[in-house]
């Protein structure tokens, strides 16, 4: 009895999250990562692909990016400026609260960033 209890809501909770699964997963604030597309929308930014890797807390979300070679579509409404090229990794800190972002940013310029502001990460 206890295991019906237990596993036939697990395999319906599993069902409907394949069923209803939409590549997106949420950040909190308005954010969205594309998982499937490997781009960040938000309310103030969209961070066009490739997303390599996402660290997400209540305060920020820090982006790992490898751009595309090609420009963006026009669907980002901006022209993101990449200083070192489009073959080099940049690096994105979201705050949530404001609304406010930095990047792209290099490794070591988003290190510098985020221990100002006292953010500890391994990303």
């Amino acid at each position: 009895m206890i295991v019906k209890i237990i596993i036939l809501p697990a395999i319906a909770l599993f069902i409907l999250e394949v069923l209803f699964y939409n590549g997106e997963r949420r950040l909190g604030a308005g954010y969205i990562y594309d998982t499937e597309g490997k781009r960040i929308f938000g309310p103030n930014i969209n961070i066009p692909p490739n997303v390599v890797d996402v660290y997400n807390s209540r305060r920020c979300i820090v982006v790992k990016q490898k751009p595309s070679a090609q420009i963006e579509e026009d669907i980002y409404d901006r022209t993101y400026s990449y200083p070192f090229g489009r073959d080099t990794i940049y690096y994105w800190i979201i705050y949530k609260k404001e609304h406010h972002y930095c990047g792209p940013l290099l490794y070591d310029d988003m290190k510098d960033l985020l221990k100002t502001d006292k953010i500890d990460i391994n990303l």
